[in-house]
């Protein structure tokens, strides 16, 4: 998500999704887990499919081009589902 200053330069935004769902976890103990379902492509250019698992049930899964990213996109795919 972005937008432009007064100045036009571009503005990121960004939602730290691990970090809302590790604290919700945290908060209503459930335990919050990441794990690799798979990793494919080249060694210089690979693609992380991450599952993240809440109290030992899978509830999103993420692609991405590093595992952080696959994990910020299953977190927030968890949190759409949880309504959080």
């Amino acid at each position: 998500m972005s937008q432009l200053s007064k100045t036009g330069e571009e503005i990121i935004f960004f939602d730290d999704f691990k970090s809302k769902i590790k604290e919700y976890g945290d908060a209503n103990e459930f335990l919050v887990e990441y794990k690799v379902i798979k990793e494919y492509g080249a060694p210089h250019d690979k693609t992380f499919i991450m599952g993240i698992m809440v109290d030992g049930k899978e509830i999103g899964k993420g692609t991405g081009k590093s595992k952080k990213e696959a994990e910020q996109i299953a977190a927030q795919k968890a949190i759409e589902k949880l309504e959080i």
